[in-house]
Formats: structure tokens, C-alpha cells, sequence
């Protein structure tokens, strides 16, 4: 498959000094670039299961530390203000 992207002259400078240390064309290397971003978001886990997993793998004493409303008041725990409930 044949793709043309339209880059600035700033960014095809940068890809072809990147190019050139790896000892590649700038063609190679672009390719090369997009092929890893494409597999990584292929496998990328979404962000609710990643807390989720998380969540699974933390011990329970360090679960039963956690404030239970944690989440409402995390200003308050991380920053010290005042509790919005009090």
C-alpha cells in the first residue's frame, strides 16, 4: 500500500536526522514509527480495567487504609482544604 503524508519541512528535517542515525530513509523509518503506534494501541488496555486490575492487586490491608470517600474529598486528602461535607 501506497500512503502520502503532507508534513512541515520542520518535522521532515527531524524525521530524516532520525532517519540518518539509525541508518535508515526517512520512508523506512516513518513506517517503521507508524507500524509501533499502530500495535500499541492495538493492545493498549483501556483505562477502567487498568484501576480495575489495580484495584484486584492491592492488598487488602492497604485496601481497608483508604478513605471511603476518597474519591468526593480527594482535595482535601491530597491538598489539605477543607471537606466540602463539614
Amino acid at each position: 500500500m501506497m500512503l502520502n503524508i503532507e508534513l512541515p519541512e520542520e518535522e521532515i528535517t527531524v524525521l530524516q536526522a532520525k532517519a540518518d542515525a539509525k541508518g535508515m530513509s526517512a520512508e523506512e523509518h516513518a513506517g517503521q514509527l507508524l507500524s509501533q503506534s499502530l500495535a500499541a494501541s492495538a493492545t493498549r488496555m483501556p483505562l477502567a480495567q487498568r484501576i480495575r486490575n489495580i484495584w484486584a492487586e492491592m492488598p487488602d490491608d492497604v485496601r481497608a487504609k483508604l478513605h471511603p470517600d476518597g474519591a468526593s474529598e480527594h482535595d482535601h486528602y491530597i491538598y489539605g482544604v477543607p471537606n466540602r461535607r463539614r
